[in-house]
């Protein structure tokens, strides 16, 4: 008896996972048409290599699609690269030639300014820091008044 029932439970598990495995197919072979289907709707060909009955046109029709899309991806990356490197580049150009001619003024307001500068009576040489001395105090006394 126990013979018999330990053979009928054999017999059911095996049952049990055979259905198991053909039901786990069919979800593969569902999941696999879904992909079909969804490559389809994209425009793509599902032509699996090594089935015989593959058109080498399609193949060729496949890259040469992906090549198209890749390159036309990697064309667009290169442009939006080369357009943030130029403004990149523009706006430091301009931040630097900015920053010069300032300097550069304000250097030349400052010759400017002391060369216009009289020595004080008690200064008989002509070094800049008596007109500095004087300019320093002359600028807060304009400024008060």
């Amino acid at each position: 008896m126990k013979t018999t029932t330990m053979k009928k439970e054999e017999e059911e598990e095996e049952e049990e996972e055979e259905e198991e495995e053909e039901e786990e197919e069919e979800e593969e072979e569902e999941e696999e048409e879904e992909e079909e289907e969804e490559e389809e709707e994209e425009g793509f060909t599902s032509c699996p290599l090594g089935v015989a009955s593959c058109n080498s046109n399609l193949i060729k029709e496949f890259v040469t699609n992906l090549y198209h899309c890749h390159h036309k991806e990697h064309k667009l990356t290169l442009v939006v690269v080369v357009i943030v490197v130029v403004v990149v580049v523009v706006v430091v150009v301009v931040v630097v030639v900015v920053v010069v001619v300032v300097v550069v003024v304000v250097v030349v307001v400052v010759v400017i300014v002391l060369k216009m500068t009289p020595l004080p009576p008690h200064y008989p040489c002509s070094t800049t820091w008596p007109r500095v001395v004087v300019l320093l105090n002359v600028v807060p006394e304009a400024i008060t008044t």
